[in-house]
């Protein structure tokens, strides 16, 4: 097949996707049996599999304040080199935008980072869920070897 032919198959490809996009109407989902059955929106009755977000209860901003210096403070890692933020950078939608995320000594976790943007809404922590709240995920971090590589006793002592 030559690039002339090729071209203007490629043209008529397109040409079709055009006009069966330009033929569809929103309108027409309604018309489909199973869209058509799904009733009225969610409510905050909790009638539907997804809920609105809940409302953000209030702060304590002395906790506030410590949580956010604790989460800048390399301290906490085994060789003050790492801290929280490493992993979970603002600037980069609470995460470090890497494949392996990189732990003490240089070393590449077993995992990326998943963005704490939010965190506090989640039902579960980590990405296979095994924390079932922030409070109870800091282990995880501090103690994993590849991680911070530390633990309480040698970060309080």
């Amino acid at each position: 097949m030559n690039k002339f032919t090729k071209r203007i198959l490629w043209i008529f490809a397109a040409s079709i996707c055009l006009l069966v996009t330009l033929s569809f109407h929103p309108s027409r989902l309604l018309e489909q049996p199973v869209l058509a059955n799904l009733g009225p929106p969610a409510t905050v009755t909790g009638e539907r599999a997804i809920e609105p977000i809940p409302p953000v209860p209030e702060l304590d901003l002395m906790k506030v304040a410590l949580g956010s210096k604790l989460f800048q403070d390399p301290q906490l890692s085994h060789d003050n080199k790492v801290s929280c933020v490493s992993c979970h950078a603002f600037d980069k939608g609470g995460t470090d935008r890497r494949a392996l995320s990189v732990g003490i000594g240089g070393q590449l976790t077993d995992v990326n980072a998943g963005t704490v943007l939010n965190s506090a809404l989640h039902f579960k922590q980590f990405w296979d869920g095994r924390a079932e709240s922030l409070e109870a995920q800091i282990d995880g971090p501090i103690n994993h070897p590849g991680e911070m590589g530390s633990n309480w006793v040698e970060i309080v002592g």
